[in-house]
């Protein structure tokens, strides 16, 4: 497989894991899932993967050729890439890197804002919503607030009034 095919972005490796080359990586989806994926591609290179594991919210990665620390600590901040056809949120949402951009629509379907990006929390990945007013605004990716991501569509419908300064 060429690496132009690795089009889309799987997660970042935030971390190493133990000392023998396993990495910890920040998967980009609510529930993506790495069993069924043998290859990656990181800055270019394609890497084959020898292990999946979890912990917690994060997925701890062995490729091959890594095999100590020392190599797995130059792998720190890199983003992981797959092809799509191999890649797998494991129920068919949208990949979290697919609604960056997208319109947020209250529950009323009035346009509020724009996910300009998200982040990882200790808890859970955190929406960072301009809204239409120039504000900024953190969304917690939980149901209470993101009630429904439409891909298709192009938006994402969430309930953050309490989350506003009005």
């Amino acid at each position: 497989m060429a690496n132009s095919e690795y089009t889309i972005q799987m997660g970042k490796i935030i971390n190493t894991h133990a000392l023998k080359g396993e990495v910890k990586c920040l998967p980009w989806g609510d529930s993506i899932t790495f069993e069924n994926m043998t290859r990656c591609c990181i800055d270019g290179i394609e890497r084959e993967i020898e292990q999946v594991r979890y912990f917690k919210n994060k997925v701890i990665l062995k490729f091959k050729g890594i095999d100590s620390i020392e190599q797995a600590e130059l792998l720190k901040g890199k983003i992981l890439y797959a092809d799509r056809d191999s890649a797998d949120n494991g129920d068919g949402r949208p990949f979290l890197v697919d609604v960056i951009g997208q319109a947020v629509r209250d529950e009323h379907g009035e346009e509020i804002g724009k996910i300009q990006d998200f982040m990882d929390n200790p808890a859970h990945i955190i929406f960072i919503v301009k809204l239409n007013n120039g504000k900024e605004v953190l969304v917690p990716n939980v149901d209470e607030f993101v009630k429904e991501k439409n891909a298709e569509g192009g938006y994402v419908v969430m309930d953050i009034k309490r989350l506003m300064d009005i």
